[in-house]
C-alpha cells in the first residue's frame, strides 16, 4: 500500500529517488484528460509505478553491492524483501503496460545471484586475488564469474549461507567453484556448509561431485 511506499522511501537506501512529473513529460496526457479528477488519478498512478520501479532498481543495486563488497545479512534480507514486494506491486499496478514497457521489463524480475561484477562496482586492484580469479574465469569464457567467487574468496560465510537459502540463480558449477575456492583459502566453515548442508538448503550439484 501507499503507507509501505512512504516507509520505504524514508530509508537511507532510497533517499535519492526522484521521479519526473508525468505532466511535464507528456503534454498529451493533460490535453486528453483535461483538468479533472481523472487527470489527478492517472498522474498519481503513473508516479506510483515510477517510484516502485525505482525502488526495485535501487534495491537490486544495493544487494549487488553487498554481495560484491561484503555487508550485513540483515540488510540483505530487508532489501530482498523490499525488492520482492515492490516487484509484485509494480507488476500489479502496471497491468498490461508491463508487457509493453521495455524499461519496466528490464527493471523487474526476481533478484538472482549476480553473474558479473560491473566495473563501476569494482573495489579490487588488478593484483588482488579476487581480480585474478574473476579474470581467469573470464578468460575461460566461464559465464559464472560473479558474486559467488567474491563470497568464497573473502570467506563471507553468513552471506553465502543466506544466498544459498534465499537467492535464486545458483547452479552446480557455481557451487563446486565455491567449494574449491573456499577450500584453497582455508575457509573451512564454507566448505563444511556445502559438503554437509543438512537440509538447510537444496543444492544443484551432486554430492559425489562436491566430495
Amino acid at each position: 500500500g501507499y503507507d509501505d511506499l512512504v516507509d520505504q522511501l524514508q530509508l537511507e537506501w532510497f533517499k535519492d529517488i526522484s521521479c519526473v512529473d508525468p505532466l511535464t513529460r507528456d503534454s498529451i496526457l493533460e490535453s486528453a484528460l483535461g483538468n479533472d479528477k481523472r487527470l489527478v488519478n492517472v498522474r498519481a498512478a503513473i508516479l506510483c509505478i515510477d517510484i516502485l520501479a525505482n525502488i526495485v532498481h535501487v534495491s537490486k543495486s544495493k544487494m549487488q553491492d553487498i554481495l560484491n563488497r561484503g555487508g550485513s545479512v540483515d540488510e540483505l534480507e530487508v532489501l530482498l524483501r523490499i525488492n520482492a514486494e515492490s516487484n509484485d506491486a509494480v507488476t500489479a499496478e502496471a497491468g498490461d503496460m508491463f508487457t509493453n514497457d521495455c524499461h519496466l521489463y528490464y527493471v523487474l524480475g526476481s533478484f538472482e545471484m549476480p553473474k558479473y561484477i560491473d566495473d563501476d562496482d569494482w573495489q579490487y586492484t588488478k593484483t588482488h586475488t579476487v581480480s585474478k580469479l574473476l579474470l581467469y574465469a573470464e578468460d575461460l569464457y566461464d559465464r559464472n564469474q560473479g558474486a559467488h567467487i567474491v563470497l568464497a574468496t573473502e570467506g563471507y560465510t553468513e552471506l553465502l549461507r543466506f544466498c544459498l537459502s534465499n537467492i535464486q540463480g545458483w547452479n552446480a558449477v557455481m557451487e563446486l567453484n565455491v567449494i574449491r575456492i573456499a577450500s584453497f583459502f582455508g575457509h573451512a566453515s564454507i566448505v563444511e556448509m556445502l559438503l554437509s548442508p543438512d537440509g538447510v538448503f537444496t543444492l544443484n550439484s551432486d554430492e559425489k561431485e562436491r566430495h
